[in-house]
């Protein structure tokens, strides 16, 4: 009976034995499957911040493209308004020197209009006898016939 007893000991000391392992394994594989979650945890964390700062570095670039893009077509802009402010100086000054030639012209047309009328009435003033002068080749008396 006595041995009866002990193999029931060691049995129950066995089964004891058994359970804490098994208890001791279902803690170990709890704890592997913590560890195991807090990683994949920590992992994806890092995966979103390292896909967050691509995203902010390519927003930044966005950023700055739009930015050279906008100075680009400003410039541009400013560049293809002065050039037009130039052009409409430019023919301006053409409009105003030809304005200024037109004037010159009919100013010298004029003058040649009164050039021309003066000589045609000089003209037919010479062509015109008049009693103070005498044609050609008629003398009068000689003052010397006098002496």
């Amino acid at each position: 009976e006595e041995q009866k007893k002990i193999k029931e000991a060691l049995l129950i000391s066995k089964k004891q034995e058994a359970k804490m392992a098994k208890l001791q394994k279902k803690q170990n594989d709890q704890r592997r499957k913590n560890q195991k979650k807090r990683v994949e945890q920590e992992n994806k964390i890092k995966t979103d911040i390292i896909r967050q700062h691509h995203n902010i570095q390519k927003i930044k670039r966005d950023e700055l493209k739009r930015k050279i893009e906008k100075e680009s077509k400003n410039n541009y802009e400013s560049r293809i308004e002065e050039e037009e402010n130039v052009r409409l100086n430019k023919e301006n000054e053409v409009m105003e020197l030809e304005r200024i030639e037109m004037e010159l012209i009919k100013k010298l047309q004029n003058t040649q209009q009164l050039q021309k009328d003066a000589y045609s009435e000089l003209e037919g003033a010479l062509a015109k006898p008049t009693p103070y002068l005498k044609p050609a080749g008629v003398h009068g008396p000689e003052i010397a016939d006098e002496n």
